[in-house]
């Protein structure tokens, strides 16, 4: 696959930026109107240019005239190599430092310098212009860099601009082919015939004819029906290229500069920003500014997060608070300039697309995992990220969209992290941090026993009862794999209603066991006859509550003291042994025994009686055959 690569041309307003990017391509770059008849550019002018077979490049001419530093901004946002023009007889001009800054922030890969209109100056001039060039650039993109002499009337100087731009580009990466496909908006045309076209340089990915695209921050759905790159028809388009892209359903009033297209549509856009900022004037503590991000421009207040003031020269870590959402990807470089000046005050890197508020309380939390993603430690990080969201399961997947690092280290990190046991895969796909597991399963197994104390009466917690008694906001899908992990590791059991501690032993409390020991000594006093809480309560104790007298007769139940037959009735064991022994005596006697033989072994009638012969069946001591029951075998 070829190179493509985007080359600007920067610099003060008529110091031969636009007759210099005419030479090198032999095209005319003034196809406004406005600028035939002016001695500036009033808006981006951009042409494909072969830097060699395999390598090619969008020349991208940048206005340079102090209304029109949007304008520039928005240019040189997408940049990789940068021509910074200086006129000979003009010096360095506030543009110029403008421009340089721009550069710098947006870390453009690599760039020289050309000293324009050397015709028109002696020797002298010359060599000043080259003096204050080189204090200019100091800890710039273009520090130690080639100066090199052009002039447009001879075209000298051509060659090794050609020479030096050729070297350098060899070693430019240029964009991500292999990340997901992004393009910011920098121009929007209504094509006759077409419809709508938006145009931009593809920062990273592919683009191919019909692939399913979705329109940011619209969120509105379309495709790709057809590709221009520099006005030729194609198949697709790469990361580098510049390509206009028909949009099908959309009209030309909803496309704006600024918007992004991608393929991989966000689940959410936000309103916060966390960057690391590096200041050229002093910024204040929510300061309002503009922020420019690859085309877009938003305005935003600046959160100061580490520190009160910035200070020019400061480097800070903020977090930007929009009026609107923004879709931004972690490593985006971006220029802030004040809200009524067109000056650069500041630029940086986002970190994050935050989904929260700042606030110093959040600090020790939020500001070392931002420090992790600033230096560039993905191990840290991705421990940070799963700290910081200890509440869910992660995804990973969510960890190569957040971080903003390649999917294959964060892969990596993932694999040693999992070997260390420093994090657990939950499944294939998510992850958990160890110590938040270890912290989790204590709370979860904790709750059960405590609900379980607090009401021994109570046959299994419920998953929403847990939640409540351990009073953290967990994520259901995290609830679901703690509780089945700790089922797995018998530390709590899955029983009907929710779940219980093997082995705990409940205890009643003075009057729950004052009611147990009523019941049991009426279950007594009933000899064979079964009795229910409801029968009781209306018969026998008026002042028992039925819900209350049920949860002591369920809990004797549990713990071996009564039997429960089928209508829930209740035999306490004793009875059930002399029953047993009974029905023994009749089957000896008759060889079996038909429900009809009822009132002679129990003393009571068959409605009665069938529920305790069914429990006999059920528990293997008897058999039934038709109407006839006797000894199951063993008996």
């Amino acid at each position: 696959m070829n190179k493509h690569i985007t080359i600007g041309i920067a610099g003060h307003r008529s110091h031969g930026k636009t007759t210099l990017a005419r030479c090198l391509t032999a095209l005319d770059q003034k196809c406004n109107i406005l600028e035939k008849n002016s001695n500036f550019s009033i808006q981006v002018a951009i042409s494909e240019f072969y830097v060699m077979p395999e390598i090619r490049a969008a020349l991208m001419d940048v206005p340079g005239h102090p209304r029109l530093l949007k304008s520039a901004i928005r240019g040189l946002s997408a940049v990789d190599f940068c021509i910074l023009v200086v006129a000979a007889d003009d010096g360095i001009m506030p543009q110029t430092i403008e421009h340089i800054k721009i550069i710098n922030h947006f870390k453009v890969g690599d760039g020289v310098v050309v000293i324009s209109k050397t015709d028109l100056v002696d020797q002298e001039l010359m060599e000043l212009a080259e003096l204050e060039i080189h204090d200019a650039v100091q800890h710039t993109v273009f520090s130690g860099k080639p100066v090199i002499r052009f002039s447009a009337t001879d075209s000298s100087g051509k060659e090794n601009l050609l020479s030096c731009i050729r070297k350098a580009i060899e070693t430019i990466p240029g964009k991500n082919p292999d990340a997901p496909f992004r393009m910011w908006i920098d121009e929007a045309i209504g094509a006759p015939g077409f419809g709508t076209v938006a145009c931009g340089t593809v920062i990273s990915g592919t683009v191919s004819q019909d692939d399913p695209l979705s329109l940011l921050p619209l969120n509105r759905e379309t495709r790709a029906r057809s590709l221009e790159v520099h006005h030729r028809k194609a198949a697709a388009a790469f990361a580098g290229q510049r390509v206009g892209i028909n949009l099908p359903k959309i009209s030309l009033k909803e496309v704006q500069r600024g918007m992004v297209i991608v393929k991989q549509k966000p689940e959410n856009l936000f309103v916060f920003l966390n960057a690391e900022l590096t200041a050229d004037a002093t910024i204040k503590n929510l300061q309002r500014v503009k922020l420019y991000l690859g085309t877009s421009v938003s305005n935003a207040r600046v959160t100061l997060m580490d520190q009160p003031l910035l200070s020019p020269g400061q480097t800070g870590l903020v977090q930007f608070r929009l009026n609107k959402p923004l879709f931004a990807v972690p490593r985006d470089s971006f220029v802030i300039c004040g809200m009524n000046t067109q000056t650069v005050i500041g630029g940086g890197l986002i970190l994050e697309a935050a989904k929260e508020k700042f606030r110093a309380a959040k600090s020790s939390r939020m500001i070392p995992y931002l420090q992790a993603l600033k230096s560039g430690d993905l191990r840290m990080a991705i421990q940070y990220y799963l700290s910081n969201h200890a509440r869910r399961l992660v995804d990973r997947k969510e960890l190569f969209e957040y971080t903003g690092f390649s999917s294959q280290a964060t892969r990596r990190i993932i694999s040693g992290l999992i070997n260390e046991s420093e994090i657990i895969s939950c499944d294939n796909e998510t992850l958990l941090l160890k110590e938040t597991y270890a912290a989790l399963a204590m709370k979860l197994q904790q709750a059960v026993e405590a609900v379980l104390s607090t009401d021994p009466l109570k046959k299994a917690v419920g998953r929403d009862e847990i939640r409540k008694a351990v009073d953290l906001p967990v994520d259901d899908a995290l609830l679901k794999y703690m509780l089945d992990d700790l089922c797995r590791l018998n530390r709590i059991v899955k029983v009907k209603g929710g779940y219980i501690i093997a082995g705990f032993a409940a205890i009643l409390n003075v009057a729950q066991q004052k009611m147990a020991d009523i019941l049991m000594n009426y279950a007594w006093e009933s000899g064979l006859s079964s009795f229910s809480a409801g029968n009781y309560c209306r018969v026998i104790n008026p002042d028992f509550k039925k819900n209350e007298t049920q949860k002591i007769l369920d809990f004797l139940h549990e713990q071996g003291k009564l039997i429960r037959l089928s209508n829930n009735h209740f035999l306490n064991a004793e009875a059930l042994a002399e029953i047993k022994r009974r029905v023994r005596k009749a089957i000896d006697e008759k060889g079996s025994f038909r429900m009809t033989d009822s009132l002679d072994i129990l003393g009571y009638g068959r409605s009665k009686a069938a529920p305790v012969f069914e429990y006999l069946d059920e528990i293997g001591f008897t058999r039934r055959q038709g109407d006839e029951r006797r000894l199951a075998d063993g008996n």
